[in-house]
C-alpha cells in the first residue's frame, strides 16, 4: 500500500501546517478568521491582524486613516484574502519581543509590493544600526529584495515590482540565504545585538516612508529551517496561493522533500 503524509506531520497522518515545524512565534494570514473580530467584511479597515501561533505577537494599528484595507479575495491564481496597505499613511505594528529579536531565524512573506524610486521597507526592526529589516532596493536595483542583518544584507537578484512572490530568508551566519519564487541567493548576515524597536509591516522605524503593498502571510520562526523545512513551508504556500510557476525541475525536488511517502 502507498500512502502519503506531507511534512512533520506524517506520524498522525495529517496535512502539513507551519506550527508543525518548531520555533514558529509569528503567524500572520489574511483569512478572515485571523482579521479583527474574526468576521470582517470586503475592505474593511484592520486594526487587528491575528498571530496564529503560540506567540500571540498580533500586529495592531489604532489609527483610522493609517489602517491596512482587508481584500476578500484576489491574491494569487488561487484568489485568497491579503491586506492593503497604500503606501501613504498604512502600517501596522507588532510589540517588542524577544521571540522576534535579530537572532538565528527564518522568515516567510508573501506578498505584491509596488515599489516607487525610495528604499521602502515591508517588514522593519531596526534602530541605531541594529537589528534587521526586509525592504525593497532602489536605483539600479529597484524592485529588488534586500534583508539587512545588523552591518550585513543580502540582495535578490529578482525584481519583485507588481509582482505576487513567496520569500524565504534564512539567517544563520555564513549559511544565510534569500529565495524569491525559488530564486535563491546565499551569503553572510549577522546577528547582532537585540533591539527595543517594534517590527513595522508596510514601513519602517526610521521614516514615514510607507510601501505600497498587498499582503497575504507573514510567519516568523526563532530557529535556523532545514533546506527540507523551507521547502515544506515554501510549498504549503505556494499550494495554498498559486502565486508563481516554480522553476523547471524544481516542482519535482520540492514534492521529494515535501512529501514522505511510505
Amino acid at each position: 500500500m502507498i500512502g502519503t503524509s506531507f511534512g512533520n506531520s506524517a506520524s498522525s497522518g495529517g496535512a502539513f501546517a507551519p506550527s508543525d515545524i518548531s520555533g514558529l512565534k509569528l503567524w500572520l494570514d489574511a483569512d478572515a478568521a485571523n482579521v479583527n473580530t474574526g468576521s470582517p467584511t470586503n475592505l474593511d479597515s484592520v486594526s487587528t491582524w491575528i498571530d496564529k501561533s503560540t506567540g500571540t505577537n498580533n500586529a495592531t494599528q489604532a489609527t483610522a486613516i493609517s489602517q491596512a484595507t482587508w481584500k476578500s479575495s484576489g491574491f494569487g491564481t488561487n484568489s485568497k484574502p491579503y491586506l492593503n496597505f497604500d503606501g501613504v499613511n498604512d502600517f501596522m505594528s507588532v510589540a517588542n519581543s524577544s521571540d522576534i529579536q535579530l537572532q538565528a531565524m527564518t522568515i516567510f512573506m508573501v506578498n505584491l509590493p509596488r515599489v516607487n524610486a525610495a528604499f521602502e521597507g515591508a517588514l522593519d526592526k531596526w534602530g541605531s544600526s541594529q537589528g534587521w529589516m526586509i525592504e525593497y532596493t532602489s536605483g539600479a536595483t529597484q524592485g529588488q529584495t534586500r534583508i539587512t542583518a545588523g552591518t550585513s544584507s543580502l540582495l535578490s537578484s529578482v525584481d519583485v515590482t507588481n509582482l505576487e512572490n513567496i520569500t524565504s530568508i534564512l539567517i544563520d551566519g555564513a549559511s544565510s540565504s534569500i529565495s524569491v519564487n525559488g530564486v535563491t541567493t546565499t551569503g553572510t548576515l549577522n546577528v547582532t545585538p537585540t533591539i527595543t524597536q517594534d517590527l513595522i509591516l508596510g514601513g519602517d522605524n526610521v521614516s514615514t516612508l510607507r510601501l505600497d503593498v498587498d499582503m497575504a502571510e507573514i510567519l516568523i520562526y526563532n530557529a535556523v529551517l532545514t533546506s527540507g523545512e523551507i521547502t515544506q513551508v515554501e510549498t504549503y504556500l505556494n499550494t495554498k496561493y498559486a502565486a508563481y510557476s516554480p522553476p523547471i525541475g524544481a516542482f519535482s525536488s520540492a514534492f521529494s522533500n515535501a512529501f514522505n511517502i511510505t
